[in-house]
C-alpha cells in the first residue's frame, strides 16, 4: 500500500520508525540508511551533518519529498511502512465518517 506524501502521511508515518521507550523496532538505522541512501539524500537530514533519530529522520525527508519528488516520497513511505512493526486495530472500532 502507498499513499502519496502529505501532512497526514508525514505524521502518521513517521511515528512508527520511532523507538524511544522499546529496546529496538524495525526499521532499524542500517534499513533507513538502505533506504534513504539509494535514491533521497539530498533530503535526508543525516547527509547534511545533522544527528536525528530515526522518527525526525523520516519525517524530514518525507517533507522535502513532498516538495521535490512526490513520486519517491510515495515509494520511500511504503517502503518505510512495510518493514515497520505496526499495531494494528480492529477497523469496527474506528469511528464512521
Amino acid at each position: 500500500m502507498s499513499a502519496p506524501p502529505s501532512d497526514s502521511v508525514i505524521i502518521a508515518v513517521a511515528p512508527l520508525v520511532d523507538d524511544p521507550h522499546t529496546e529496538t523496532r524495525e526499521p532499524s538505522h542500517s534499513d533507513l540508511e538502505f533506504q534513504i541512501g539509494r535514491r533521497l539524500t539530498q533530503g535526508d537530514p543525516k547527509a547534511q551533518g545533522h544527528l536525528v533519530g530515526k522518527a525526525k529522520r523520516v519525517r524530514a525527508t518525507l517533507y522535502w519529498l513532498l516538495d521535490n519528488n512526490q513520486q519517491a516520497g510515495e515509494a520511500f513511505s511504503a517502503e518505510v511502512c512495510g518493514t515497520s512493526q505496526v499495531l494494528f486495530i480492529e477497523y469496527d472500532t474506528l469511528p464512521v465518517e
